[in-house]
Protein backbone atom coordinates (compact mmCIF):
# COMPACT_ATOMS: atom_id res chain seq x y z
CA UNK A 1 0.00 0.00 0.00
CA UNK A 2 1.33 3.42 -0.84
CA UNK A 3 2.23 6.05 1.92
CA UNK A 4 2.76 9.35 1.62
CA UNK A 5 4.97 10.76 3.89
CA UNK A 6 5.06 14.50 5.55
CA UNK A 7 8.27 15.28 7.95
CA UNK A 8 10.25 18.44 9.13
CA UNK A 9 13.36 18.27 7.06
CA UNK A 10 16.28 19.54 8.26
CA UNK A 11 20.12 18.09 9.00
CA UNK A 12 19.75 18.97 12.89
CA UNK A 13 16.26 17.48 12.76
CA UNK A 14 16.36 13.98 11.43
CA UNK A 15 15.29 12.61 15.37
CA UNK A 16 12.31 15.01 14.93
CA UNK A 17 10.51 13.51 11.63
CA UNK A 18 7.35 12.93 11.44
CA UNK A 19 5.71 10.89 8.93
CA UNK A 20 1.88 11.17 8.05
CA UNK A 21 -0.75 9.47 5.82
CA UNK A 22 -3.21 6.84 5.67
CA UNK A 23 -2.62 4.22 8.03
CA UNK A 24 -1.75 0.91 6.97
CA UNK A 25 -1.68 -2.71 7.97
CA UNK A 26 1.86 -3.18 8.60
CA UNK A 27 4.53 -1.97 11.47
CA UNK A 28 7.60 -0.44 10.33
CA UNK A 29 10.59 -2.35 10.63
CA UNK A 30 12.13 0.69 13.17
CA UNK A 31 9.32 0.48 15.47
CA UNK A 32 10.98 -0.19 19.02
CA UNK A 33 14.41 -0.19 18.15
CA UNK A 34 17.29 1.77 19.83
CA UNK A 35 18.06 4.66 17.60
CA UNK A 36 21.39 4.82 15.86
CA UNK A 37 24.19 7.39 16.81
CA UNK A 38 27.50 8.13 15.65
CA UNK A 39 29.82 8.24 18.26
CA UNK A 40 33.46 9.89 18.76
CA UNK A 41 35.83 9.72 21.62
CA UNK A 42 36.85 13.34 23.08
CA UNK A 43 39.90 14.39 21.64
CA UNK A 44 41.78 17.08 23.74
CA UNK A 45 43.21 19.08 20.66
CA UNK A 46 39.60 19.33 19.22
CA UNK A 47 38.80 22.42 21.50
CA UNK A 48 36.36 20.83 23.37
CA UNK A 49 35.42 23.72 26.14
CA UNK A 50 35.58 21.03 28.88
CA UNK A 51 38.54 19.88 27.90
CA UNK A 52 40.10 16.31 27.42
CA UNK A 53 38.57 13.69 29.96
CA UNK A 54 38.84 10.10 29.52
CA UNK A 55 36.52 9.24 32.14
CA UNK A 56 33.19 10.70 30.14
CA UNK A 57 31.14 9.27 28.00
CA UNK A 58 31.82 9.46 24.04
CA UNK A 59 29.78 12.39 22.17
CA UNK A 60 26.87 11.33 20.10
CA UNK A 61 26.56 13.37 16.52
CA UNK A 62 22.74 13.17 16.61
CA UNK A 63 22.98 12.92 12.97
CA UNK A 64 21.47 9.29 11.70
CA UNK A 65 23.27 8.58 8.65
CA UNK A 66 21.67 5.41 8.27
CA UNK A 67 18.71 7.57 7.17
CA UNK A 68 19.87 9.64 4.41
CA UNK A 69 20.14 8.53 0.88
CA UNK A 70 23.61 9.06 -1.08
CA UNK A 71 22.00 8.71 -4.15
CA UNK A 72 20.46 12.07 -3.62
CA UNK A 73 22.52 15.40 -4.22
CA UNK A 74 21.89 17.70 -1.23
CA UNK A 75 21.44 20.94 -4.00
CA UNK A 76 18.72 18.73 -6.15
CA UNK A 77 16.55 17.32 -3.24
CA UNK A 78 17.73 17.97 0.65
CA UNK A 79 14.89 16.47 2.54
CA UNK A 80 15.29 13.18 0.49
CA UNK A 81 18.87 13.28 0.89
CA UNK A 82 18.35 13.68 5.09
CA UNK A 83 15.36 11.16 5.21
CA UNK A 84 15.62 9.00 1.87
CA UNK A 85 16.41 5.61 3.52
CA UNK A 86 14.29 6.43 6.22
CA UNK A 87 11.32 7.08 4.13
CA UNK A 88 12.04 3.89 1.98
CA UNK A 89 11.65 1.64 5.05
CA UNK A 90 9.19 2.89 7.20
CA UNK A 91 5.79 2.30 7.15
CA UNK A 92 2.97 3.57 9.45
CA UNK A 93 1.27 1.67 12.08
CA UNK A 94 -2.34 1.07 11.53
CA UNK A 95 -3.35 2.35 14.92
CA UNK A 96 -1.21 6.06 13.81
CA UNK A 97 -2.09 8.63 11.64
CA UNK A 98 1.60 9.83 11.60
CA UNK A 99 4.82 8.45 11.96
CA UNK A 100 8.44 9.50 12.93
CA UNK A 101 11.47 9.01 15.13
CA UNK A 102 9.66 10.98 18.28
CA UNK A 103 6.57 8.80 18.04
CA UNK A 104 9.01 5.64 18.34
CA UNK A 105 10.98 6.87 21.28
CA UNK A 106 7.13 7.56 22.78
CA UNK A 107 5.81 4.27 22.50
CA UNK A 108 9.56 2.40 23.58
CA UNK A 109 8.88 5.09 26.80
CA UNK A 110 5.32 4.26 27.49
CA UNK A 111 5.60 0.62 27.28
CA UNK A 112 8.84 1.17 29.96
CA UNK A 113 6.30 3.21 32.04
CA UNK A 114 3.74 0.24 32.03
CA UNK A 115 6.11 -1.96 33.07
CA UNK A 116 7.18 -0.01 35.97
CA UNK A 117 3.37 0.47 36.83
CA UNK A 118 2.38 -3.66 36.73
CA UNK A 119 5.86 -4.34 38.55
CA UNK A 120 4.83 -1.70 41.26
CA UNK A 121 1.22 -2.41 41.37
CA UNK A 122 2.00 -6.13 41.83
CA UNK A 123 4.84 -5.58 44.83
CA UNK A 124 2.74 -7.10 47.83
CA UNK A 125 5.68 -5.80 49.99
CA UNK A 126 6.01 -2.12 49.26
CA UNK A 127 5.78 -0.24 52.67
CA UNK A 128 2.28 1.71 53.58
CA UNK A 129 2.53 4.77 52.51
CA UNK A 130 5.65 4.49 50.47
CA UNK A 131 5.61 6.01 46.89
CA UNK A 132 5.69 2.66 45.56
CA UNK A 133 2.71 1.91 47.48
CA UNK A 134 0.93 4.97 46.50
CA UNK A 135 1.66 4.10 42.28
CA UNK A 136 0.83 0.54 42.87
CA UNK A 137 -2.69 1.39 44.22
CA UNK A 138 -3.21 4.80 41.65
CA UNK A 139 -2.24 2.31 38.92
CA UNK A 140 -4.66 -0.70 39.93
CA UNK A 141 -7.66 1.51 40.83
CA UNK A 142 -7.23 3.47 37.05
CA UNK A 143 -7.62 -0.58 35.42
CA UNK A 144 -10.42 -1.28 37.21
CA UNK A 145 -12.65 -0.66 34.88
CA UNK A 146 -15.95 -2.81 36.30
CA UNK A 147 -15.65 -0.44 39.07
CA UNK A 148 -15.55 2.72 36.72
CA UNK A 149 -18.60 1.08 34.96
CA UNK A 150 -20.54 0.95 38.45
CA UNK A 151 -19.67 4.43 38.92
CA UNK A 152 -20.15 5.69 36.07
CA UNK A 153 -19.73 9.34 35.92
CA UNK A 154 -20.71 9.81 39.33
CA UNK A 155 -16.77 10.58 40.37
CA UNK A 156 -17.49 13.62 37.72
CA UNK A 157 -21.05 15.28 39.10
CA UNK A 158 -19.26 17.87 40.83
CA UNK A 159 -16.82 19.29 37.98
CA UNK A 160 -20.06 18.34 35.38
CA UNK A 161 -21.88 21.18 37.40
CA UNK A 162 -19.50 23.87 37.20
CA UNK A 163 -20.05 23.37 33.31
CA UNK A 164 -23.98 23.10 33.48
CA UNK A 165 -23.81 26.35 35.56
CA UNK A 166 -22.50 28.30 32.94
CA UNK A 167 -25.08 30.88 31.59
CA UNK A 168 -23.66 33.68 30.04
CA UNK A 169 -20.23 35.29 28.22
CA UNK A 170 -18.83 36.22 31.45
CA UNK A 171 -19.83 32.66 33.20
CA UNK A 172 -17.97 31.12 29.91
CA UNK A 173 -15.05 32.76 30.15
CA UNK A 174 -14.77 31.73 34.43
CA UNK A 175 -15.12 28.22 33.18
CA UNK A 176 -12.40 28.30 30.90
CA UNK A 177 -10.71 29.90 33.47
CA UNK A 178 -11.74 27.35 35.89
CA UNK A 179 -10.85 24.55 33.04
CA UNK A 180 -6.97 25.85 32.09
CA UNK A 181 -6.50 25.56 36.62
CA UNK A 182 -7.87 22.22 36.43
CA UNK A 183 -5.17 21.32 33.17
CA UNK A 184 -8.49 20.49 31.19
CA UNK A 185 -8.51 22.06 27.67
CA UNK A 186 -10.82 24.48 26.41
CA UNK A 187 -11.50 26.19 22.82
CA UNK A 188 -9.05 29.03 23.87
CA UNK A 189 -5.72 28.24 25.86
CA UNK A 190 -3.16 30.92 27.53
CA UNK A 191 -0.30 31.42 29.60
CA UNK A 192 2.37 33.93 30.54
CA UNK A 193 5.69 33.90 29.34
CA UNK A 194 8.67 35.86 27.93
CA UNK A 195 8.15 38.04 24.98
CA UNK A 196 9.95 36.32 22.21
CA UNK A 197 11.05 39.91 20.81
CA UNK A 198 11.86 41.25 24.20
CA UNK A 199 13.55 38.76 26.99
CA UNK A 200 13.35 41.39 29.66
CA UNK A 201 9.28 41.21 29.72
CA UNK A 202 6.93 39.10 29.97
CA UNK A 203 3.46 38.42 28.07
CA UNK A 204 0.34 36.91 28.06
CA UNK A 205 -0.37 34.78 25.25
CA UNK A 206 -3.64 34.08 23.84
CA UNK A 207 -4.31 31.26 21.09
CA UNK A 208 -7.18 28.79 19.47
CA UNK A 209 -7.32 25.23 21.04
CA UNK A 210 -6.95 22.47 18.78
CA UNK A 211 -10.07 19.65 17.52
CA UNK A 212 -8.09 16.77 16.72
CA UNK A 213 -7.56 13.76 18.56
CA UNK A 214 -4.27 12.07 18.77
CA UNK A 215 -5.69 8.43 17.09
CA UNK A 216 -8.75 6.72 17.16
CA UNK A 217 -9.19 5.25 20.18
Amino acid sequence: MKKFYLGCAGLFCVTGLTACGPAGDETPTTAGAAPAVETRPVDAGSGDAMGADASRPALTSGVLKDNMDNSVRPQDDFYRFVNGAWLERTEIPAERVRWGSSYEIIERNEQRIKTVLVETAADADAPAGSDVQKIGDFFTAYMDKQRADTLGLEPLAEQLAVIEAAQDHDDLLALFGWMTRHKLESPFGFYVDRDRENTQRYLFYLWQGGLGLPDRD
